[in-house]
């Protein structure tokens, strides 16, 4: 951790703003910059994109393979936008995403996304 954020420090100015701006709002460049953290992998930028995109405009819509797959077995659509086409803003959107990555880890998550879209179980 400590070498993280000795990266960050040095790198960018010591917060991951300073990493944006140096990416220039660019979610590629953003991902790459973040993969020089040591231990930070493809499933981290992922979680970190679909947590950071309500305060990242340029992320948005994201939705990871996690999101993605909960979806396809929920016949949602396969992909971030037509995710984001089921709900009426960008909050939602962020809460339905959230919600398809946890849905796993919930007995009765499933039916909490069909709530959300306004599907019957």
């Amino acid at each position: 951790m400590a070498d993280a954020a000795l990266h960050l420090l040095e790198d960018h100015g010591g917060d991951l703003g300073g990493l944006r701006q140096d990416a220039e709002n660019d979610p590629q460049r953003e991902g790459e910059l973040l993969r020089h953290f040591a231990n930070v992998d493809d499933d981290v930028v992922d979680a970190f994109f679909r947590e950071a995109q309500l305060l990242w405009q340029e992320l948005g819509p994201f939705a990871d393979k996690k999101a993605l797959d909960a979806a396809d077995r929920l016949a949602l659509g396969g992909s971030a936008g037509s995710l984001r086409s089921l709900v009426d803003d960008d909050r939602n959107s962020y809460g339905l995403i959230d919600s398809l990555v946890r849905i796993r880890r919930e007995e009765d998550g499933y039916q909490k996304v069909r709530e959300l879209v306004g599907q019957q179980g």
